[in-house]
């Protein structure tokens, strides 16, 4: 069944297919609208479900449910499994047991056929689902990988001869297997349909007709025997999907990934021109389905989208909008469509212990009429920005919201508001309005809150408006008066008064919070020389809040500052004006009304001379005594220095006279030499 190409033959298709290039068809640019999100999650399971594909009601995907792990990784070190779930019944069954790993499904009416690592290396087998017995397509010890199927043939890349890779097919009614391409180059991502087979091919780049690496789309045609390129251009064109006589692909220019399509015979089309990422193109059907990894202007990667291009009606229809989040990565991929069926593969953080995240499989039918959210507002009860999608309001407001929402088949289940991870269902009010009131709490935190608007149908299609958003705004206690005085009935917000002796201090404040959670009000006290500036206010009513201090003796002369804080359950505080106090001790008068001396500066007068003559009295005292002492001493030495006379030898100078000491050498009184020997 394999044709080999003349170089006459290659030149001339590879000049006509460069030529076209220069002036390829284009479509108009497509009009672009958004299906709400409306899906549903056909894998609710903690571990990783990935590379879908669906026939009719089955489809088909690879689980690691079974895997010790559960995580992505080599399949020769996995145990994924193969599961089919049925939207008919609703069931979902394993269809491998194999514990070694079983991926890439593909399924066409009652066959489903995988890459299996049984054997050590991937070999293609196949399962028919009417007897659920399986069968082994290849044995050889090479590679035989990517397998796709359509119309009792199965395709697949195989390195038996080639390890670059070579397009082989088996035909499960004739039980034969075709070499279709065995160009000793790189061939990639087979796909068939009908009696097409399409891949990308890297024999012009091999021959160094590229600069850089590039593929190209060829496809094998089973009635004509002949292999022909669908598109040879330097751009690197990857991962082929083809419908009867149309194939779609990913085309990347040199700066981001494109999906065009085109019709054999006629010229390519660009079915998307963004500057994000568009990848892993399928069609059916006259759609074609890809995804989309965003990009905006500042090169964030906020979320990933699931798109649907209708070819006849050159629209382009939003499927799903996933935000990458706390995931990051891409977070939705690899869809799959049959007729107004659409599955792929979205990415949530895990609640297993072993994954960060994990992929499911979600899905849509375009076919079927979701609900739809026309329009929505929010009104609060304090009238601030009613009506308004984006709402600022202050703490404390209640506010109602509204939505309007429609269900063309009449199956609508419920409509529900989402908020700081709570869930109210909303109610029919009127008509097709729904609505639910949400009175604030404490727990509500100042800031931004996001409400999300949910209406589902009773097949579990969903409309999503997520474009509403409640900020609240702290309101602290108000503190709208604080007096001071000698007496309850005298206060004043500003006073210089006299202190005297016994006399009390009356403060008050009047306090309000808007929030209602005013928590504690206390006074603070500067200056007045006591052992605690801060004071608790006692509530005599709603509002009024008073504190009396009592006058002690530790109080001093000069300026004091008083002043109320007031806080709230949240810690939110407000401040009162500072009040200035002077306090001056009276001055004692006469009989005569003629000022006296002040007592209290008598007697610390009288206080200090008497400290002052304590002071020199001890002084004197001290000196006193060390004088004496220094006398005492003097005396003891004068002693110690001359012995008594009692206690010397005398005798008489025979000269003079005089009594002098027997050994003296010199009589003391005249002078004359003596001899101490006689």
């Amino acid at each position: 069944m394999h044709t080999g190409k003349t170089l006459l033959v290659i030149m001339f298709l590879l000049s006509t297919s460069v030529f076209a290039s220069l002036e390829f068809g284009t479509s108009t640019e497509p009009e672009i609208t958004t299906n709400s999100d409306s899906y549903i999650n056909i894998t609710e399971n903690e571990y990783h479900q990935v590379r879908s594909d669906l026939w009719e009601d089955k489809i088909v995907w690879e689980d690691y449910r079974n895997d010790p792990i559960g995580g992505l990784g080599s399949p020769y070190y996995r145990n994924p499994d193969i599961y089919m779930h049925d939207l008919t019944t609703g069931d979902t069954i394993r269809l491998t047991q194999d514990t070694s790993a079983q991926i890439k499904p593909s399924i066409w009416e009652n066959y489903v056929t995988w890459e299996d690592y049984r054997h050590g290396n991937p070999e293609i087998y196949y399962m028919d689902l009417n007897t659920m017995t399986e069968y082994r397509v290849t044995e050889n010890t090479a590679d035989q990988i990517s397998p796709r199927i359509h119309g009792g043939r199965i395709v697949w890349v195989d390195k038996r001869d080639n390890w670059f890779g070579d397009i082989y097919m088996y035909d499960i009614e004739e039980d034969e297997t075709h070499i279709i391409s065995d160009e000793r180059h790189r061939k990639d991502n087979p796909d068939i349909y009908g009696d097409i087979i399409v891949w990308s091919d890297y024999r012009n780049y091999w021959a160094g007709l590229y600069p850089t690496q590039a593929s190209d789309i060829y496809m094998y045609d089973l009635n004509s025997n002949e292999e022909i390129p669908i598109v040879e251009e330097a751009f690197h064109q990857r991962r082929p999907s083809i419908y009867e006589d149309t194939a779609a692909w990913i085309e990347y220019d040199g700066e981001t990934n494109n999906i065009y399509m085109k019709t054999i015979g006629q010229d390519k089309i660009l079915v998307t021109a963004e500057s994000s990422a568009e990848e892993d193109p399928k069609i059916y059907g006259g759609r074609i389905v890809f995804s989309e990894r965003f990009y905006d202007e500042q090169g964030n990667h906020p979320h990933d989208a699931i798109w649907v291009y209708d070819i006849t009606e050159n629209t382009k229809t939003r499927i799903a909008k996933v935000d990458v989040g706390e995931t990051e990565g891409t977070v939705a991929r690899f869809p799959a469509i049959y007729q107004d069926q659409i599955i792929w593969e979205e990415r949530h953080l895990s609640s297993d212990e072993n994954l960060t995240f994990q992929y499911d499989i979600f899905y849509t039918d375009i076919g079927k009429e979701a609900p739809q959210i026309l329009q929505t507002s929010i009104y609060s009860d304090t009238d601030e920005g009613n009506g308004a999608a984006d709402m600022i309001l202050r703490e404390g407001a209640n506010f109602t919201v509204t939505a309007e929402v429609i269900d063309k088949d009449g199956d609508l289940s419920e409509v529900i508001l989402e908020y700081n991870q709570e869930v109210i269902i909303m109610e029919n009010t009127v008509g097709d309005i729904y609505s639910t009131t949400i009175y604030y709490d404490q727990n509500m935190s100042a800031g931004t809150i996001d409400l999300v608007i949910r209406a589902t149908d009773e097949e579990g299609l969903t409309d999503i408006y997520d474009e509403l958003t409640i900020t609240y705004i702290e309101r602290p206690p108000e503190i709208n008066f604080i007096g001071v005085g000698t007496s309850p009935q005298n206060l004043s917000q500003e006073t210089n008064f006299t202190l005297e002796e016994g006399n009390t201090l009356f403060f008050e404040a009047d306090v309000t919070d808007p929030d209602e959670d005013l928590h504690r009000v206390y006074i603070n006290l500067e200056g007045f020389n006591l052992t605690d500036e801060r004071f608790g206010m006692t509530e005599t009513e709603p509002g009024r809040f008073v504190f009396e201090l009592e006058y002690s003796e530790r109080m001093t002369e000069g300026e004091k500052i008083a002043w109320v804080t007031a806080e709230d359950a949240r810690g939110n505080t407000a401040q009162s004006q500072e009040l200035v106090i002077y306090a001056e001790f009276p001055v004692i008068e006469d009989e005569n009304g003629d000022p006296m001396c002040n007592w209290r500066f008598l007697l610390l007068l009288c206080i200090l001379i008497i400290v002052i003559l304590s002071i020199i009295y001890i002084y004197r005292k001290r000196k006193d005594t060390q004088e004496d002492v220094s006398e005492e001493e003097t005396e003891e030495d004068t002693e110690e220095e001359t012995p008594p006379i009692s206690d010397i030898d005398m005798g008489v100078c025979p000269t003079c006279i005089e009594v002098i000491p027997t050994d003296s050498t010199e009589c003391p009184h005249c002078g004359e030499e003596l001899d101490t020997s006689e």
